[in-house]
């Protein structure tokens, strides 16, 4: 009695592929949840993040402005604005599993998952007195203005905390800092790293 091996071994793999897909499906997962949490637990870490959340009165503990004022007076967001939870918000919704199965032909397990773009980050983090533009992209690349920032509370300041002024007030320039796109990056990373069945 002869045995063909091909058809053996496409009988024993239909036969194990759901099995296994249930126990590998699980840990695929949550290898992806474990470098999901990571990635935003940097994000909500991150000096810049939490100078921004604190609001105009805050320091500048980020350090990009060499220590006058805070980056939410600076930036020139409107009092009142929450731009963090709106960057959380998508955040956590944006990074997810989009797809998830297996490949008879040669018991691969695999997951897609969705991140966001540097466009993506660019559009839910606009400059609000310039449209087209990014305050977290001005972070990584730069931002202009700090020479003629005054730290001030003035009735035509927007966020209440600091104004353009015509005069120079200081020689100093912003001081860039890594933030979303190194976040990201690093996710990335880690999900190429981590999430593999041996």
């Amino acid at each position: 009695m002869r045995i063909n091996r091909n058809i053996l071994k496409k009988e024993l793999s239909k036969q194990g592929l759901p099995i296994l897909e249930k126990k590998i499906m699980p840990r695929l997962e949550k290898q992806f949840e474990n470098a999901k949490k990571a990635a935003l637990r940097a994000f909500e870490n991150h000096p810049v993040t939490k100078e921004i959340e604190a609001g105009k009165a805050s320091a500048n503990s980020s350090g990009t402005l060499g220590g006058e004022g805070s980056l939410y007076s600076f930036i020139g967001f409107n009092a009142g604005d929450d731009p963090i939870s709106k960057l959380r918000e998508f955040l956590s919704s944006k990074i997810q599993i989009i797809n998830k199965g297996a490949r008879q032909s040669d018991m691969v397990f695999y997951i897609s998952v969705d991140l966001p773009s540097e466009d993506d980050l660019a559009e839910v983090t606009p400059l609000p007195w310039a449209p087209g533009r990014s305050w977290a992209e001005g972070i990584e690349r730069g931002l202009a203005g700090l020479g003629n920032y005054l730290v001030k509370e003035d009735s035509q300041s927007r966020s209440g905390g600091g104004i353009q002024v015509e005069a120079m007030i200081r020689n100093s320039s912003f001081s860039t800092t890594p933030y979303l796109t190194q976040i990201i990056t690093d996710l990335i990373k880690a999900l190429q790293q981590n999430i593999s069945i041996g």
